[in-house]
């Protein structure tokens, strides 16, 4: 399992290692709850227009790939539980795209490692029973 192989790496000599994998922990599971999860009438809560701009450019032609920046703010929006939703929003994913991306930056082993003793109440959030999910959204917005 991704998330395993996140935890178990050492940070103090993979570091940039682990940032990625959190980054890319976070992404996949993400996307997989919005593509997975259902609104109460059946359809996928990706189908909503709120999340238009995660898989569609502004013309409405679907991107060749998710934006993940724009699937973290937008679901992010409908957690209505402050402390989950600041521990989302607190989650930057642009720190660890530089790092993974930008072989002039490093991450450093205690930030690499706060990065993913982070992650795991965001992914026990993302992955509880659906229907408790969907009682911690604000389906309004969908």
């Amino acid at each position: 399992m991704l998330i395993d192989e996140c935890y178990n790496l050492d940070e103090n000599n993979f570091a940039n290692s682990k940032t990625a994998l959190t980054r890319v922990s976070l992404e996949c599971t993400l996307k997989y709850v919005v593509e997975n999860t259902n609104k109460p009438n059946g359809k996928p809560i990706k189908t909503s227009n709120h999340f238009n701009l995660a898989f569609k450019d502004r013309k409405g032609n679907p991107l060749t790939f998710t934006n993940f920046e724009v699937l973290k703010t937008k679901f992010t929006e409908l957690i209505t539980d402050v402390g989950i939703k600041k521990a989302f929003e607190n989650f930057d994913i642009q720190n660890p795209h530089q790092i993974i991306h930008n072989y002039h930056v490093a991450a450093v082993p205690a930030n690499a490692k706060a990065l993913c003793d982070n992650l795991i109440d965001l992914i026990e959030f993302m992955l509880q029973d659906e229907t408790d999910l969907l009682n911690s959204l604000d389906l309004t917005q969908l």
